[in-house]
């Protein structure tokens, strides 16, 4: 009897929660809906209230310079993070647990576990050394032209994503690539946005909104248009679209706004 009761109890409030949750996300993709159309016709960043929150934010956040006299340094520098080493902890720890099983005699869990905890540990290892630093160094590049370039370059950071204007080019770099760009191959910056529906065991909790520089650039050979995405925040992209105009002064740099939306871990088209 008392089974169910509780579930004479539960089963009511469970159906209220996920009616409350259903309505919850029908309120937020109204909001969206309508927040898109103002994303899409530039109305949004053109109102006085952003604009306003623009001029605050320049006022409180201006371009970095380069803290260290070379461009290799500074780029290692920039990926050994305090959050790097925190992620290491939990594979070399469980690496250290899978040598237990060999005084057990279980040889072959062994080896897979600690080829599996090895794996993960050199994933964020090699982040930490900056490997995307050092196989971009070795690619066919001219190490002094963009060095001269890069010391006197002024730089957007965000999250582990970095863009900044320098002499001679557009450099920037995410958590797994680095991009050096010719200024006269850029054709333009634009908006991208994207919605991102966060989920807890299937139902709709929260979402957030993802902001990039979408960076046309036109390729020498073929002639074709190549997108290089780095994620800033608003203002920031904002920033660097203002900035490229200032180093192709008289070319039309005006870009389009791209509305997307796709809930956590799926990937973006």
């Amino acid at each position: 009897m008392a089974g169910k009761y509780a579930a004479c109890i539960a089963c009511p409030m469970i159906i209220v929660y996920l009616i409350y949750a259903y309505c919850k996300e029908s309120k937020a993709d109204m909001k969206a809906q309508e927040t898109k159309v103002q994303y899409m016709d530039g109305s949004y960043f053109e109102s006085s209230e952003w604009h306003e929150k623009y001029v605050i934010y320049l006022n409180e956040h201006h371009f970095e310079k380069p803290k260290y006299q070379s461009m290799e340094m500074d780029l290692l520098k920039r990926f050994q993070r305090r959050e790097y080493l925190v992620k290491m902890i939990l594979p070399l720890f469980l690496m250290f647990c899978t040598l237990c099983l060999i005084p057990l005699g279980r040889y072959y869990m062994a080896i897979i576990g600690l080829c599996l905890f090895g794996f993960l540990f050199w994933l964020e290892f090699s982040l930490y050394i900056g490997m995307p630093v050092r196989k971009w160094l070795k690619g066919d590049i001219d190490y002094e032209e963009l060095e001269a370039s890069y010391l006197k370059s002024q730089m957007l950071f965000y999250k582990t994503n970095a863009l900044a204007f320098e002499t001679t080019h557009l450099h920037g770099f995410t958590e797994k690539k680095i991009y050096a760009i010719d200024y006269r191959l850029v054709e333009g910056i634009s908006r991208k946005i994207v919605r991102l529906k966060k989920y807890e065991e299937g139902i709709y909790n929260t979402e957030e909104y993802q902001h990039f520089a979408v960076i046309h650039v036109r390729l020498p050979r073929s002639g074709n248009i190549y997108d290089v995405e780095i994620e800033l925040n608003e203002f920031q992209v904002q920033m660097a679209i203002d900035k490229l105009s200032t180093y192709k002064i008289g070319e039309d740099l005006t870009g389009n706004i791209s509305v997307n939306e796709h809930k956590e871990n799926e990937a973006v088209i």
